[in-house]
């Protein structure tokens, strides 16, 4: 009997042939039967069922039977870098701590999972028990780039938080060589920053096997160079760095790397530095995609640096200041004008008052102002430039106050100040400094003085030619004394 399926349009038809032999009148004859039967359905199921068998062997992910002693019964060939790890194969047991694992997960009825590293890669497993025919599936995933890239985030936010958590920005630099270490190998490492108005290239964290401290330098045709001038980040063989050398791009320094890597660290467009990776034994040790890494922290690291360059600057200009208004006999202050308080007073404030700052501000300070003289404008008008100073509406201040110490002293205090801008630029209030002006308060009071008997004694002298020219010399000398124009042209 011959069977002989064929296909024709979507059916699947089977020819069942069959020879007969029967015997008339003692001779034999034979008789072909033929029988034609409609078989599409099972055939689409054996189909399927082949299909089904053939998807754990295909799928691009492991995919494991494991027995409930451990043996693995089935593995398909995703599963070879596992299997390696375990070193076990199909037909032979887990090692012993990975067959309790097994059996427990049997006994609880309940999948589970967990992650398994093998060299480069990283999968998550989920072991599915079948607790009825006592044996466990095992489903693996590849997470390889998920957990890069967690490794990625949390290097990143590690570098931002370094910022707030290191005192200064060589520790900056350090902390950011061991979270970079973490994900990607950094024997040598270097970073370099580019003053672009200076033309300065200078190498702030340098870490090399056999290259001693670099010095800052002019900018040159060196690797670092050639990286900032083409703004691009580069993977660079020990053969190219040559043959860039040779077409004369860039000009060789130091020991010759292997392999070098280099990317740009910039601020929006503009580029302040670069972070470089290098090594001289090891051509395998990066790959493009470690160029790649470098590329996604960089502008992460470009912030922390420029951000803790921020914060140092504003911390050596504050110890300026702070050195400036403890030393000095003179009173810095900052005044706002909606509550007409100081919300900084130097400490010189004490000696010139007696009073403390957080005093001056609940007393306040036009409390002790005896007199006030705004050079050069009539008594008249002080009030009405006051009012107007204090609502923001003049720019620079000058102003001479008579006032009465804590001990009862009479002192002269001169206020020079300009306008405070909040951020829309609104005045909000001035910023400014009190000087001791008592002394040179007293000389100008003498000199008046003298003034006025010079003047009576001239009255006197009329007639006397000599003596009037030899008085007019010596009250414009008076006058001038007093930064007064000359009154008499002689």
């Amino acid at each position: 009997m011959n069977k002989n399926p064929e296909r024709i349009e979507e059916l699947i038809l089977q020819f069942d042939l069959a020879r007969i032999f029967f015997a008339e009148e003692e001779e034999e004859e034979a008789s072909i039967v033929t029988s034609l039967r409609d078989i599409t359905e099972r055939k689409q199921a054996e189909y399927e069922i082949d299909s089904l068998a053939k998807f754990p062997r295909e799928d691009p992910n492991p995919v494991l039977r494991i027995a409930k002693d451990g043996t693995i019964l089935f593995a398909n060939k995703a599963a070879a870098l596992l299997l390696n790890a375990w070193g076990s194969k199909v037909d032979q047991p887990l090692p012993e701590s990975s067959r309790k694992f097994i059996q427990d997960v049997l006994s609880s009825g309940a999948s589970r999972e967990t992650e398994v590293e093998c060299k480069d890669c990283t999968f998550s497993l989920t072991f599915a028990p079948i607790v009825d025919a006592d044996y466990i599936n095992v489903y693996g995933l590849d997470i390889t780039e998920r957990k890069r890239f967690e490794q990625l985030q949390g290097v990143i936010y590690k570098i931002s938080d370094a910022i707030n958590t290191t005192e200064n920005i060589d520790d900056l630099f350090r902390s950011i060589h061991n979270h970079l270490s973490t994900i990607i190998d950094t024997t040598n490492v270097y970073i370099a920053l580019y003053d672009e108005d200076k033309e300065l290239i200078s190498f702030p964290y340098f870490v090399d096997e056999k290259d001693s401290q670099l010095a800052p330098k002019k900018f040159g045709g060196g690797l670092t160079e050639y990286v900032i001038e083409t703004g691009k980040a580069h993977y660079l063989t020990q053969e190219s760095i040559f043959k860039l050398a040779e077409q004369g791009k860039i000009e060789l320094f130091g020991i010759p790397s292997l392999i070098w890597l280099g990317v740009p660290l910039k601020i929006d467009s503009k580029i302040i530095g670069i972070l470089a990776l290098q090594s001289y034994s090891d051509t395998s040790i990066y790959t493009e995609k470690d160029l790649e890494i470098l590329q996604y922290v960089s502008d992460q690291i470009a912030a922390a640096i420029n951000r803790k360059r921020a914060d140092e600057a504003l911390r050596e200009s504050e110890e300026r200041f702070r050195f400036m208004a403890e030393n000095t006999g003179d009173v810095l202050y900052r005044l706002k004008y909606d509550t007409m308080a100081f919300d900084y007073l130097s400490p010189a404030i004490s000696i010139l008052t007696g009073y403390t700052a957080e005093k001056i501000n609940k007393i306040g300070f036009k409390r002790l102002i005896k007199q006030m003289i705004i050079p050069g404008v009539p008594d008249v008008l002080t009030e009405e430039l006051t009012q107007k100073r204090n609502e923001g509406k003049t720019r620079e201040w000058r102003a001479e106050y008579e006032i009465l110490t804590k001990d009862g002293e009479e002192k002269w205090l001169g206020d020079h100040s300009f306008p405070w801008k909040d951020d829309s630029g609104k005045i909000v209030g001035s910023t400014g400094i009190l000087q001791d002006i008592t002394e040179s308060k007293k000389a100008e009071d003498e000199l008046q003085e003298r003034l006025k008997e010079l003047e009576i004694y001239y009255k006197a002298t009329i007639g006397r030619e000599g003596r009037i020219i030899e008085l007019k010399q010596r009250v414009n000398e008076l006058l001038v004394q007093l930064g007064k124009e000359k009154k008499y042209d002689v």
